[in-house]
C-alpha cells in the first residue's frame, strides 16, 4: 500500500493538487482437507483458493478564486479496482482426471478456465460437502471515471451552490453459480419422492435429486453513464432563521455491454430479448430521466438555549448493480437444473438424455450458435435445455428515499439534550422474486403447473427483479451531551423505532419470503400482502451510554507522589438493546408447491413467548403451542402458513465495556500514557436468536451467542503523547 500527493500554488488564486493511491491483498481461503499430490478435495469454506485484489486511485482537483465570494472547484477522479478470485485446483482438470466423462455431450472440465477443479457433491446426514466452492471463480474489474464541478457564490444573506457531475462507469464480471456443475443429494421427504428422499443413500446409489449447473459464457463488458446537476441556497433569512433549499436532477442510464452480449426474459410474452437482436442494447430496460429531487432544510433558534432543526430531502440511485440484475441468460449463459426434486417425479426428471446419475457427469454448455430458435429467431424456450433464468422488468425506475427530520435541542451549561423525529420512506426499491415460475398452492394432491409450463417448459425457476418494493423507517431520538467540566463528559442516546418493507436482503432472507407469487400480475400485490413485515434490520430499541472521568487527585503533587496518584482516568461504554427480528418457519413444507423452500406456520397465538422466557438447551424461549403447521387438506395439500415475516425479536443484548487510563507525565510537552482496555467487562454470554424452526426438537431454545460479541477480553497499551 502507498500513497502520493502533490500540492501546487500557481498563484493566490489559483491552486491545484493530486493524489494517487494503491493497495493490494494477497489472501488464501483453506478448505477443509488438506491437498494430496496437488490436488485438494475441497469443501468446508466458501470461496476456498487464492485471491489477488488490487485498487489504483487518481485524483486532481483544482480550485479557482474569482473574487472573495465567487470560487470555481474542478475535481477528475480515477478508480481501478480489480478482484481475482480463483478455485483452489485452480489450472487442473481434476475432474477429468479422476473419471468423470469429458466428451461433446458431458465434461466438467470443458477448457474454459472457470471450470478447473471438481463439481461440487453435496450430502445431508452430517456429511460434509466436497468439491471447489461454489461462486469461484469470481473475476471482477472496475474502471470508474468521475468529473465534478461546482461554483460557490455568496451575495448577501444568501450562498449558492450549484454544479454538475459526470461519471463513467466501465466493469466486467465473471461469477458462475456453479461453473462445474453441482449434484445435490441432500433433499428432505418434501423436496423428492421416495426412495430419493435420503441424501446418503442416494449418493451410494450415485442418483442425485438435483443436478444443476450455472455458468457464464463470457466475461461480459458493462457500460454506464450517471450524471447530476445541482443547485442549493443557504440563505440566513435573519439572526434567528436559516434555509437550506435545493433540488437535484440525477439520470443513471440502463447498462448496456460492449458486444450486446445481455439477455432479459420478457414474463409478459415469454420471449428472451437479446440486445441488438430481438430488442434495444438495453434489453428494452428503459432510462428513467425524471429523477428531480428537491431539499429543505431549516434551523431556527428559539432563545434561552433552545434551537430546533429540520429538513426533508430526496435521494434517488440505482439498484440494477447488483449480481442477479447483470442479464446473463441462455443464449450467453449455459444453466441446467433437473432430477426429482424439481419435478416431483421418478421418470420424467427433465434432465437431457444421458444425463442423470453421477457416473454421467454434467451436461456441456451449448455455444451461442447452437442454442434452438423459433422461425422468428427468438430462443425456443420448448427446446432448450433445461434452466433457471432471471428477468428484470422492463419499466424498472430508479430508487427513491425520501427522509424527513425534525429536532429539537436545548443548552444548558455544558450539557445539550436533543429530542428528535426521524422518518424515511423507500419507493421503487428494488424487490428480487425469488420465483416468479411457481404455483400457487393446488389444494389437491396434484401439484399445480407452473405458471410458463406451457409458453417455456424448459424454464424451472425464474427469478424475477422489479422496483417495486417499499418500505417505512420511523424512529424517536433522544441524546444527551455533557462536554468535558471539571474532567467528566458523557454522551447518551436513545432510540425508538419501527422499519417496515416487503423486501428482504434482495430476497436471499429465509422465512418464506417470495413464497406467495401466483400469476405476473398478482405477484408485487400478493408478496406485499404475505411479506410486509417488520425489517430484518430493525432494532426496536435501543440506548447507548458512554463517559470519560479524569480523577482530580494530585494534579498539583510533585514527585513520586504525583507521579503514582495523578493522571488517572477511567472511562466506560453501555450498550443495550433488543434483538434482531426471527421469522419462524416449519421443519416440513406442506404446500405441495414444487421448488419451494422454507415455509411459514400458521400463528395461533400471538403471545409467542413462553410465560418465563430462558435461555439455554434446557430453557423455553418461544412457546410451540403458538403455532401450528398448516393442515393438509384430504387431497394432501395445504395453505401457506399465516404466520408473518419477522414476527418477533430474540434475546435482548447488552455489553459493557470499561478502560483505565494511566497517564506519566515525562516533561511539559510529552507523556507515556499506559492504557487497560476490557471488553465485555462482566463477561456475560450476550445471547442470539432461538431455534426457529417448527417441528425441530429444539425449537424455541436459545443455544448460541450473537456472532459480534465475545467473551471478555483484556488488552494493554502504551502510548506516547507529545
Amino acid at each position: 500500500t502507498y500513497d502520493g500527493r502533490v500540492d501546487h500554488s500557481f498563484s493566490s488564486s489559483t491552486s491545484l493538487f493530486a493524489r494517487y493511491s494503491f493497495n493490494g491483498v494477497d489472501t488464501v481461503q483453506p478448505t477443509g482437507f488438506p491437498s494430496v499430490n496437488g490436488i485438494n478435495p475441497g469443501g468446508l469454506f466458501a470461496f476456498a483458493g487464492p485471491n489477488t485484489t488490487s485498487a489504483h486511485g487518481a485524483q486532481l482537483n483544482l480550485v479557482h478564486v474569482f473574487r472573495p465570494n465567487l470560487l470555481m472547484e474542478l475535481k477528475a477522479g480515477y478508480l481501478r479496482a480489480s478482484i481475482q478470485s480463483k478455485t483452489v485446483n485452480d489450472g487442473q482438470n481434476t475432474a477429468n482426471q479422476f473419471g468423470f466423462p469429458c466428451n461433446a455431450v458431458s465434461c466438467v472440465n470443458t477448457g474454459d478456465t472457470q471450470t478447473f477443479g471438481f463439481p461440487r457433491i453435496i450430502m445431508n446426514s452430517g456429511f460434509q460437502e466436497l468439491g471447489d466452492a461454489v461462486f469461484v471463480p469470481l473475476l471482477q474489474f472496475d474502471n470508474t471515471f468521475q468529473y465534478n464541478g461546482a461554483v460557490t457564490w455568496t451575495h448577501g444573506t444568501h450562498n449558492f451552490k450549484f454544479g454538475a457531475s459526470l461519471i463513467r462507469r466501465q466493469y466486467a464480471l465473471v461469477q458462475s453459480a456453479s461453473a462445474r456443475g453441482t449434484f445435490t443429494f441432500n433433499v428432505s421427504s418434501a423436496a423428492a419422492p421416495e426412495p430419493l428422499n435420503n441424501g446418503f443413500g442416494n449418493f451410494l446409489l450415485g442418483v442425485p435429486a438435483t443436478i444443476a449447473r450455472a455458468t457464464s459464457l463470457y466475461l461480459p463488458g458493462y457500460r454506464g453513464w450517471e450524471t447530476g446537476y445541482y443547485i442549493q441556497d443557504d440563505w440566513r433569512v435573519n439572526r434567528r432563521l436559516t434555509l437550506n433549499l435545493g433540488i437535484r436532477h440525477d439520470i443513471f442510464t440502463t447498462k448496456t455491454e460492449q458486444y450486446n452480449r445481455l439477455a432479459n426474459f420478457d414474463p409478459a410474452t415469454s420471449v428472451i430479448l437479446v440486445a441488438g437482436k430481438n430488442s434495444s442494447a438495453t434489453t428494452n430496460i428503459g432510462t428513467d430521466h425524471h429523477d428531480f429531487a428537491p431539499r429543505l432544510g431549516f434551523a431556527a433558534t428559539l432563545g434561552k438555549g433552545m434551537v430546533v432543526r429540520g429538513g426533508f430531502g430526496l435521494s434517488f440511485f440505482p439498484m440494477d448493480y447488483t449480481s442477479g440484475v447483470a442479464l446473463k441468460n441462455p443464449p450467453f449463459t449455459g444453466t441446467l437444473s433437473c432430477g426429482p426434486s424439481t419435478t416431483g417425479s421418478l421418470t420424467n426428471t427433465g434432465c437431457p438424455a444421458g444425463i442423470g446419475v453421477l457416473s454421467q457427469g454434467i451436461p456441456v454448455p451449448l455455444a451461442v450458435s447452437s442454442f434452438p430458435t423459433t422461425s422468428n429467431g427468438n430462443l425456443d424456450l420448448t427446446k432448450i435445455v433445461t434452466s433457471s433464468i432471471s428477468a428484470v422488468a422492463l419499466d424498472n425506475s430508479s430508487s427513491l428515499n425520501m427522509q424527513f427530520n425534525v429536532v429539537l435541542e436545548k443548552q444548558f451549561g455544558n450539557n445539550v439534550a436533543t429530542v428528535g423525529y426521524v422518518g424515511m420512506r423507500g419507493r421503487d426499491l428494488m424487490m428480487a422474486v425469488p420465483d416468479i415460475n411457481r404455483a400457487l398452492p393446488s389444494g389437491t394432491a396434484t401439484a399445480s403447473p407452473r405458471p410458463f409450463a406451457a409458453s417455456a417448459p424448459k424454464i424451472t425457476g425464474i427469478s424475477y427483479y422489479t422496483t417495486q418494493g417499499e418500505s417505512s423507517y420511523n424512529a424517536l431520538q433522544l441524546t444527551f451531551n455533557r462536554r468535558l467540566a471539571k474532567g467528566f463528559s458523557t454522551t447518551s442516546g436513545f432510540t425508538y423505532s419501527s422499519s417496515v418493507d416487503d423486501i428482504t436482503g434482495l430476497g436471499t432472507s429465509t422465512g418464506g419470503y417470495g413464497n406467495l407469487a401466483g400469476p405476473l400480475s398478482q405477484v408485487v400485490s400478493n408478496i406485499r400482502n404475505y411479506d410486509w413485515a417488520t425489517s430484518d434490520f430493525n432494532v426496536k430499541y435501543r440506548w447507548s451510554f458512554g463517559g470519560n472521568y479524569e480523577l482530580p487527585f494530585a494534579k498539583s503533587m510533585k514527585g513520586i507522589g504525583g507521579q503514582a496518584l495523578s493522571g488517572w482516568q477511567f472511562n466506560a461504554s453501555i450498550v443495550w438493546q433488543t434483538g434482531l427480528p426471527f421469522t419462524v418457519t416449519d421443519a416440513t413444507a406442506v404446500s405441495g408447491v414444487i421448488g419451494l423452500g422454507t415455509e411459514r406456520p400458521n400463528l395461533v397465538n400471538n403471545n409467542i413467548r413462553t410465560p418465563s422466557p430462558t435461555v439455554g438447551s434446557a430453557g423455553h424461549f418461544l412457546d410451540p403451542a403458538a403455532f401450528a403447521l398448516p393442515t393438509s387438506s384430504a387431497a394432501g395439500s395445504a395453505a401457506l402458513g399465516t404466520a408473518p415475516r419477522n414476527l418477533g425479536y430474540g434475546p435482548n443484548q447488552s455489553i459493557v465495556n470499561m478502560s483505565v487510563f494511566k497517564t506519566f507525565r515525562v516533561t511539559e510537552r510529552m507523556g507515556l500514557q499506559f492504557r487497560t482496555e476490557v471488553f465485555n467487562f462482566p463477561n456475560h454470554p450476550v445471547f442470539g436468536n432461538p431455534n426457529v424452526v417448527f417441528g425441530n426438537a429444539n425449537f424455541g431454545t436459545v443455544t448460541q451467542t450473537a456472532g459480534t460479541y465475545a467473551a471478555r477480553q483484556i488488552q494493554f497499551a502504551l502510548k506516547l503523547l507529545f
